[in-house]
């Protein structure tokens, strides 16, 4: 008798914890190639921030924007870019070469505004810094994570602070779709 009510006390736990995983991933099936739609959950859990994107780990999504309107999936992610006044300064992680060089000569942040520094003309005022993200799915489309929008010395903290959030960014998305094997 204690060996069934045991068994039933761990059926019953074993159900409670399962209810609060996410359901199956909204994958295109490999059979058909049909993509199926998604509705972001209505419950973001809100895990960590990085540069004004709030992170959902547990449901691998991520929102940013004003009020925080747009949730995303990370396997929706085609394609990830930081911009500096309408160019391309990095696109999916750091430029290699300069990182490394900049790396070696100064540390960590050395290895930021190296990765940085290639595509560049030689201004001293940038008066955008953003992060482009394409997606595909129900919120397919170009979105804009604006980290600086006003005209600002490149020897500021804040033009700093901009191009170092967008690097977490960046990296982030790097990590994310590593993890969820879709790089």
């Amino acid at each position: 008798m204690p060996t069934i009510i045991g068994i039933l006390f761990l059926i019953i736990v074993f159900l409670y914890v399962r209810r609060d995983r996410p359901a199956p991933s909204h994958r295109p099936s490999q059979s058909t190639g049909t993509v199926y739609s998604y509705t972001p959950t209505e419950r973001f859990r809100h895990s960590r921030s990085m540069g004004g994107v709030q992170i959902d780990d547990y449901n691998q999504q991520f929102r940013f924007g004003k009020n925080n309107r747009y949730v995303l999936r990370f396997e929706d992610v085609i394609k990830y870019e930081i911009h500096e006044d309408g160019q391309t300064i990095m696109s999916g992680g750091l430029s290699i070469g300069r990182a490394l060089v900049g790396r070696a000569l100064v540390g960590g942040v050395g290895a930021v505004m190296g990765g940085v520094t290639g595509k560049k003309k030689g201004r001293d005022i940038a008066t955008s810094v953003e992060v482009l993200v394409t997606m595909r799915g129900q919120n397919s489309g170009l979105h804009r994570i604006n980290l600086l929008s006003k005209k600002t010395k490149k020897s500021s903290n804040q033009y700093r602070n901009a191009i170092l959030n967008a690097q977490d960014i960046i990296a982030l998305f790097d990590v994310k779709l590593d993890e969820l094997g879709l790089r």
